[in-house]
């Protein structure tokens, strides 16, 4: 600092404690500091009299822990803050929700309103409740998610649209068609602003739940915009052709797109090609249209993972796991996400390859993504169908949340090992947990496999 002398024996440790070097590190992005050099960082911010600088300074730490999937420590720094502001807070929500703790994240948002009731603490903005909401989505907690819905009306944050668009996600994912459509009826028409994201919302909502007609409703009345869609609306739109398996439609609107200049191609039109293909049965085509993104340098998680699905879905299990390892490769593809292991782990299901699913797990445990639903059921499958099916019981019940497909496999697994009282416990306490249509779904599901 200029007027201040600077000396050149200060240790490692001071060096992250000094303020203007680890702010100056976190906000470029930097890689985790040292363990013991972030809690000295931690210790100096929190212990201090806190100000502003001090409050930046610590929630950007929090983030930094939180996109590391160290939650632990982002929450001790949290909780021995003085004083927080709503970025503290949206901080590690968000945290939560992209590590699959969206209980925890809905529950730091209860916290928080309830701190804003009784002293002079932040109230929700329209980033924290979207997270609230999108927290809802994951699980499909309906319930939790109307009462946020309550909260944007009583605090007029409704009014965003980022907010709007969550709503539409969530009532899609909870198969709540009716409140999605009142909420996408209610926003401006596209048309008006150019915004085609809540028609993005809705349609990929509902293609998730199987309406898929309605799907093509919204599309069919979004298509009278068609000369101002973005690359994202073309690829939603792909992705309902993908669902439909319709892949001459498919290949029109990709035809469509490549006709307007400034549409060039890019990784997520590219990656729902590849599902397009994948979905259709033409799995060299898929491949085709994966090479071509390698080739283009546009490639990331969801290239991969939808080339990996493509050949899950066709029955090409030792493929998907071959390009899984190519995708480790230090010079290859990206880190994996709760999507690619869970995948990866269905494919080891259908060979019943325990040992490769048993290093798979050891691998989602140290990356951060044992907690995530989609993973969680991914294993109770694979152990089930490897014949262990005492560690698709210890994966069942280490889950914070479980939804249609976990207690289906659960009691699948057992039935399929002739352990009928077992499945049968497992059903009742499923009749004492879930809503009737819930247990209606689970049932017909059995009936049909």
């Amino acid at each position: 600092m200029r007027g201040q002398k600077t000396t050149s024996t200060s240790t490692s440790t001071s060096t992250w404690t000094s303020n203007a070097c680890y702010t100056l590190l976190l906000n470029n992005n930097a890689p985790p500091p040292p363990a013991t050099a972030a809690a000295a960082a931690a210790a100096t911010t929190t212990t201090t009299t806190t100000t502003t600088q001090n409050l930046i300074q610590t929630n950007t730490l929090i983030h930094l822990y939180a996109k590391d999937g160290r939650l632990s420590s982002a929450r001790c720094l949290f909780d021995g803050m003085t004083e927080r502001n709503v970025v503290s807070w949206s901080a590690l929500m968000a945290g939560y929700l992209h590590s699959g703790l969206s209980t925890e994240a809905l529950s730091l948002f209860s916290s928080m309103i309830k701190a804003a009731a009784h002293a002079p603490s932040p109230r929700p903005n329209e980033y924290v409740l979207t997270t609230a909401i999108s927290s809802c989505s994951h699980i499909r907690a309906l319930e939790q998610g109307k009462q946020c819905h309550t909260y944007a009306l009583k605090t007029g944050l409704d009014s965003h649209s980022h907010v709007g668009n969550a709503l539409i996600h969530m009532y899609s994912r909870c198969s709540e068609v009716d409140g999605a459509f009142r909420i996408f009826e209610s926003l401006p028409p596209p048309r008006a602003n150019g915004d085609f994201f809540a028609s993005n919302s809705i349609i990929s909502g509902l293609m998730e739940c199987g309406y898929f007609d309605e799907a093509l409703g919204v599309a069919r009345e979004a298509a009278k915009g068609v000369g101002s869609w973005d690359p994202v609306t073309f690829a939603t739109i792909i992705g309902l052709c993908a669902c439909l398996k319709d892949l001459k439609l498919g290949l029109q609107v990709h035809g469509q797109m490549l006709k307007r200049r400034c549409m060039d191609l890019n990784v997520y039109v590219g990656s729902t090609m590849v599902d397009l293909y994948g979905k259709c049965g033409r799995v060299a085509s898929a491949r085709t249209a994966f090479e071509r993104l390698l080739l283009l340098r546009l490639q990331n998680v969801v290239s991969w993972t939808t080339m990996m699905t493509a050949y899950l879905q066709n029955g090409f299990f030792e493929e998907a796991l071959n390009l899984f390892a190519e995708m480790q490769a230090p010079s290859n593809g990206p880190r994996p996400n709760e999507f690619t292991f869970a995948v990866v782990l269905n494919s080891c299901a259908s060979l019943s390859a325990l040992r490769h699913g048993d290093a798979l797990n050891a691998h989602v445990e140290k990356s951060g993504f044992g907690a995530h639903l989609v993973v969680g059921n991914a294993l109770i499958n694979m152990y089930s169908k490897s014949g262990s099916i005492n560690d698709a019981h210890r994966v069942f019940a280490g889950m914070l949340h479980r939804d249609v497909v976990s207690w289906n496999s659960m009691i699948s697994g057992y039935s399929h090992h002739g352990l009928g009282n077992e499945a049968l416990e497992v059903f009742k306490k499923m009749l004492k947990s879930w809503e009737p249509h819930l247990v209606w779904s689970i049932i017909l599901a059995s009936l049909g496999s």
